[in-house]
């Protein structure tokens, strides 16, 4: 449960957990309704607490499954607050500065090459993180080049790799941010991931 984690990260706060925590965040928003003012209200700061997590995770992992998590969790946040990258925000009784798009894409491209320069001894989740990366890419640029990009990534990854739990845990995860993305009124990019996840 969200508060077994919560007591486990006042234990010792590694990066790990903050990602597991942030993930439970993201969930429980997932499934939250949106009936009333209040509960659309709830869910979006049950939103807030994932982003948090999530850069929380970030900061200690430097990982591209975190860092993507949290920079499309901003996303939805951005468009349902009406923010913009580079301003001070505040998620979960926490203020901080948003990344540019600048830094955010320098990021990607961090990840890009690392990934590249590893490309001998690719791992399932090494592999992911093209994923991540072309994920991010898409919801911050949804054009047909980046959706084409996410999709062939992910196909080819699945082609690879053959594992049925992890292919239909990124596909929940598809359904999910395809979730979100409705909510944040980004319903082309939702209908696009849902068309997708029908086709497989």
């Amino acid at each position: 449960s969200i508060l077994n984690l919560n007591y486990l990260l006042e234990i010792w706060k590694t990066g790990e957990r903050f990602a597991l925590i942030a993930g439970a965040y993201k969930r429980k928003a997932f499934v939250a309704k949106t009936d009333t003012k209040g509960n659309e209200e709830s869910k979006i700061k049950t939103m807030e607490t994932a982003a948090y997590h999530y850069r929380s995770a970030y900061e200690k992992l430097e990982s591209s499954y975190a860092f993507s998590n949290w920079i499309i969790m901003e996303l939805f946040l951005l468009k349902k607050k009406k923010q913009r990258w580079g301003q001070q925000v505040s998620r979960d009784g926490h203020r901080y500065k948003l990344l540019t798009n600048a830094e955010i894409e320098k990021q990607l491209t961090v990840f890009e090459k690392v990934t590249e320069e590893e490309n001998s001894d690719l791992t399932y989740w090494k592999l992911s993180e093209v994923i991540d990366v072309s994920l991010c890419r898409y919801f911050l640029r949804p054009t047909d080049h980046h959706f084409k990009q996410l999709t062939q990534a992910l196909q080819s990854l699945w082609k690879i790799t053959g594992s049925k739990n992890k292919k239909e845990r990124q596909i929940a995860n598809l359904k999910i941010v395809a979730h979100f993305a409705g909510f944040a009124g980004m319903n082309t990019v939702k209908k696009r991931l849902e068309g997708f996840v029908k086709e497989i």
